[in-house]
């Protein structure tokens, strides 16, 4: 069972599209949830399969929250019910006592750098809301000891309203989807007995390769 908080949103429906085909040549039966935006309605839809009879439970849940502290109350109930939990693009502070209370319901996937020194700017995943995030951003007094090397998007919409605020890009960066990769790592611990690991970090590309690039002079 995936569940995405909105499928109105470009990213998300490429992942909900690369997690169905890849459930299904593994041979999952795969059901889409679409919350509508709605961080109340992405609760109800996965307490109504929690509260489920235990034969029409799903497996496991792969979720993509709406809001950012990953729903542990129904991450608790989900693996306390027996089904399996695998957040996307998030990481949340509750996940490591759960898998020690639930090893084998209890799974996270994210995506992450190292060596960086990143910048966290919230938006809505939008054009307007990336150049008003950036635009935010750049007008801090703390952004003027800071100069960016790159500005990374989850899509091509916050991207382009990014290049409104910020016109000189050293790179575009590709982040590419979670949903394959998370069936993946279910359908192996299915097939192992053994749990995944507790983060799966998939590199995003970058355009030019990051080998290429130079120091801009000034």
């Amino acid at each position: 069972m995936a569940s995405f908080f909105t499928m109105g949103q470009e990213y998300q429906a490429l992942q909900a599209t690369d997690l169905r085909s890849t459930a299904e040549g593994r041979g999952f039966a795969v059901e889409v949830l679409d919350a509508g935006d709605n961080a109340v309605l992405q609760i109800q839809q996965l307490f109504h399969f929690i509260h489920a009879p235990e034969g029409e439970r799903p497996l496991a849940f792969v979720v993509q929250t709406r809001v950012p502290d990953g729903l542990e109350r129904v991450a608790r109930n989900a693996a306390a019910a027996g089904i399996g939990w695998m957040l996307l693009n998030r990481t949340a502070p509750y996940l490591d006592s759960l898998r020690q209370e639930h090893p084998r319901q209890a799974m996270q996937e994210g995506i992450g750098g190292a060596g960086l020194e990143l910048k966290v700017v919230p938006a809505e995943w939008t054009e307007a809301s990336g150049e008003k995030a950036v635009a935010g951003w750049l007008r801090l007094k703390t952004s003027e000891r800071f100069e960016p090397a790159l500005v990374g998007c989850q899509n091509d919409a916050l991207a382009l309203g990014a290049l409104v605020s910020v016109k000189q890009l050293a790179a575009t960066i590709v982040v590419a989807s979670c949903g394959g990769p998370a069936v993946g790592l279910l359908d192996r611990a299915l097939g192992t007995g053994e749990p995944p690991p507790p983060v799966l970090v998939i590199p995003p590309r970058s355009f030019p390769p990051v080998e290429e690039l130079v120091p801009r002079s000034g």
